[in-house]
């Protein structure tokens, strides 16, 4: 369950414990697990028409990367939704804006987003389970006092560079396995050759002296 810490007068906030479920298709776990959300939100932008947040962290979270058939991964297919799901609230968005009893839309700004101290937990049927540490992650200037953006717009913003570095990750992970077992395989033919050779010396050695 998530815990929220608020400080409305320092415009200060912390969460811990949200989780984001896995796409359909996938197990029941969830493809999220946060960690710690810490928040710096501008208390003069409260009252302006864009609320702008100085700094979020998302520190100690974990991920979880499932494959399916042909390499599908969950991590690809929650990229997909969110990028979809982007252009679907920007309709939303469009649309409300013409009803007139509709409140006033919220629009963000974030100046300094970091993601770090994350790892990701590989699923795989070939290689089991493994544990990747994700390279922190830095993004500025995500939306403006000018251009403020939609909270969706401002959650795929986050979210797209995270779920991209995990799904590199991931693939780097995996084709350092698949490099690392040609070589194994390769060796132990090599051997099996060399082992063969010198079987088949031997034999000759012991058919000439036995002569």
């Amino acid at each position: 369950m998530a815990e929220v810490d608020i400080q409305i007068t320092n415009g200060r906030g912390e969460l811990k414990g949200l989780t984001v479920a896995n796409p359909q298709g996938f197990s029941n776990a969830n493809a999220f697990e946060l960690g710690n959300i810490a928040l710096q939100v501008d208390p003069g932008s409260l009252t302006e028409e864009v609320i702008v947040i100085d700094e979020i962290t998302i520190s100690g979270a974990r991920l979880l990367a499932e494959m399916k058939g042909m390499g599908q991964t969950n991590l690809q297919a929650l990229l997909d939704n969110v990028q979809g799901d982007g252009s679907g609230a920007k309709d939303a968005s469009a649309s409300a804006k013409t009803d007139s009893s509709a409140a006033p839309e919220v629009k963000l700004a974030v100046k300094s987003f970091t993601f770090s101290d994350s790892v990701v937990e590989l699923a795989t049927e070939e290689w089991g389970d493994r544990t990747i540490k994700l390279p922190a992650i830095k993004v500025n200037d995500i939306g403006s006092k000018d251009a403020g953006l939609t909270p969706e717009q401002l959650a795929e913003a986050m979210i797209q560079p995270v779920l991209k570095s995990a799904e590199s990750s991931v693939k780097k992970d995996l084709e350092a396995l698949a490099r690392d077992k040609a070589e194994e395989k390769l060796k132990e033919k090599l051997n099996e050759k060399l082992g063969d050779e010198k079987a088949n010396q031997l034999n000759q050695l012991k058919s000439l002296f036995g002569k």
